[in-house]
Order: structure tokens, then C-alpha cells, then sequence
């Protein structure tokens, strides 16, 4: 987990936070300090954004950028709890859930001429303080426009192949009211999250005619920042030589029978049948081999010589 003094942060999926790799903390000439990782990302997976501060000397404010869109903010006001954004909120009582999609690409010429924004494929959370009113004063949350969701030329796209999109809804039976406040200072900690397929995978499209299974590349893994998984590993090694005394078989060719282009069905016939025949004969008599068995030993025949008399054979 991303981690700078008391603060922590985290993108969770499935109730469980994402494995992060290649964890780094750089300082701005700002003053502002960015941790980044990298995260893998799974197309069709819904995601929520977590973080908290273990000691917590002023309340928090958490600010999510997605593919550098503004999505809100979160103020958190307790150490032992941890903030959460699960997606963008479009009216007071409903909320645009953040989802991993593939990258909307296009073969248009005129769309390769667009630069993709570096933000793209990269989840980012600005922390600041916050001092809260003490009036106790609150304001139900304010809704944002949803971002256009652009589309891309493969020439353009740069190695990304997923990007966030807001498909899935979720309505709030009361409105939450937050409470009135405003920022103390300036932004002064950063989380950057880039995402990247994982691993080979296949994603199911649904159309009205037909479903497609879209292939996801190998992103991170392939790159060497995601660590390759046991069985793809055992397969770029190399083969495995067969053990010394295990002899090479050579396969058999069977027989085959050939059939001419003979004018006579008969005569055809006929030699078919002949070579049917013939490969009978041949079965039966291997048969009849593996039928025979060793008869038992007779009896044992024991000779002895004596220099007075002749040989005596005994048969006991």
C-alpha cells in the first residue's frame, strides 16, 4: 500500500484492495510530494478509492482526478476510519460508479491527429487540510457533469488500453449532507495510481447479434513491472528433456489399403477381400503366439559319476 508518514491510500476491487508495484515518492520543486505505483486493472471491474490518516492533527480533504477529470472530493474528520470514493456524483441522490473499460480506439486519420493526455490511465488523489465549520451548517453534495468520454487512434494510444468509464448507477435512498468547510493551505501529498491490464485475459462485448471476445494484453507483466505468474513462467523456460532412459519410440505406419480406380466392381471386390483375408491371418497367428505357455519343468536329472562303477542317474 502507497504510504507517506501517517497517510495511506489504496484502489479497492471486490472489497479488497489492488496489488501495487513499483511503488516511488518523488518532491516537486512546488513542495508537493507525489507516491505513484502501478495497479493492474481488470475491464469491467468497478473500483473504489480509499485512504486515511492514522494520526490526523486536522480533518482531510481527498480530491479524486480520473484520466484528469475532477470527480469530488471526500473530508475526512476521524483517525480510526478511512475515507471512500466510489464514483462521480451526477445529481444529489445518485452516483456514476468508476468502472475499468477498454480504451475507445478508431481507425479515423483525422482521430490519430489528437495527443492522449498522460493522464489517461492513471487514478490520482490530491490531500489537503480542511478546517470544518463549527456552525454545523451542511449543503447537500454538489453534482458534476460527466466527462466525455474520448475516443482514440491506435497510433496514438501509447501502450494504454484501459480508461474509466461511468456506466453503472447507484441512488441513495436519503441525500447526504456534508458538512460546511474550506481548505487550509494548499494541496501538499499526491497519490498517482496508473492502471494496466495485468495479465492475458479476454473480455465478453455484448451486442444484439453476436458476442465478441475482445483479447486484453499483457501489460505490466510483459513490461517486467508485475511479477509473471508460476505457469507462464514454466513455459518461456525451456523444454524439458526426457529422462536419459526413456527410449525414443518410433511410431508404426499401418497398413493401408488402397483402392484403384478399376473398371470391374468385382475385381475390386475381390482383392479388397483378399487383403482382409490376408490381415486376418496375420492377427490370428500373433494371437496363437501369445497363447502358448511354457510347459513346467521335468524332472530334475541328476547325474553322478563313481570311478568304481558306472554312471548312476537319479530321477528323485
Amino acid at each position: 500500500m502507497p504510504v507517506f508518514k501517517s497517510f495511506s491510500a489504496s484502489i479497492v476491487v471486490d472489497g479488497k484492495p489492488l496489488d501495487e508495484y513499483n511503488i516511488e515518492t518523488s518532491n516537486r520543486d512546488d513542495g508537493v510530494t507525489i507516491v505513484a505505483c502501478w495497479i493492474p486493472s481488470e475491464a469491467g471491474k468497478n473500483y473504489q478509492v480509499h485512504w486515511s490518516d492514522t494520526r490526523l492533527k486536522h480533518a482531510i480533504d481527498g480530491q479524486v482526478y480520473v484520466d484528469g477529470h475532477f470527480c469530488g472530493g471526500r473530508v475526512l474528520q476521524r483517525k480510526d476510519k478511512f475515507a471512500r470514493k466510489k464514483g462521480l456524483r451526477d445529481s444529489p441522490t445518485s452516483v456514476k460508479l468508476f468502472q475499468f473499460s477498454p480504451l475507445s480506439m478508431t481507425e479515423n486519420d483525422e482521430a490519430s491527429m489528437i495527443e492522449m493526455p498522460h493522464t489517461i490511465g492513471q487514478i490520482e488523489l490530491h490531500i489537503q487540510y480542511w478546517h470544518v465549520s463549527r456552525s454545523g451548517k451542511t449543503k447537500l453534495p454538489s453534482a458534476r457533469p460527466l466527462p466525455v468520454q474520448q475516443i482514440f487512434s491506435e497510433k496514438a494510444k501509447k501502450g494504454i488500453d484501459h480508461q474509466t468509464s461511468f456506466s453503472e448507477t447507484v441512488y441513495d435512498t436519503r441525500p447526504k449532507h456534508t458538512r460546511i468547510g474550506k481548505p487550509i493551505g494548499e494541496c501538499f501529498l499526491q497519490f498517482h495510481f496508473r492502471y494496466r491490464p495485468l495479465g492475458t485475459s479476454t473480455l465478453k462485448i455484448m451486442t444484439i447479434a453476436f458476442v465478441l471476445i475482445v483479447p486484453c494484453p499483457d501489460i505490466l507483466r510483459a513490461h517486467g513491472i508485475a511479477p509473471k505468474a508460476a505457469n507462464q513462467s514454466s513455459r518461456l523456460g525451456k523444454r524439458p528433456r526426457s529422462p536419459s532412459h526413456v527410449e525414443d519410440v518410433k511410431p508404426q505406419i499401418p497398413d493401408i489399403i488402397e483402392v484403384s480406380d478399376d473398371d470391374n466392381p468385382q475385381r475390386e471386390m475381390e482383392r479388397l477381400q483378399g487383403r482382409v483375408d490376408e490381415l486376418r491371418a496375420k492377427k490370428s497367428s500373433v494371437r496363437d503366439r501369445k497363447k502358448i505357455k511354457h510347459e513346467p519343468d521335468g524332472p530334475h536329472i541328476k547325474m553322478e559319476s563313481s570311478s568304481s562303477g558306472p554312471v548312476t542317474i537319479d530321477l528323485t
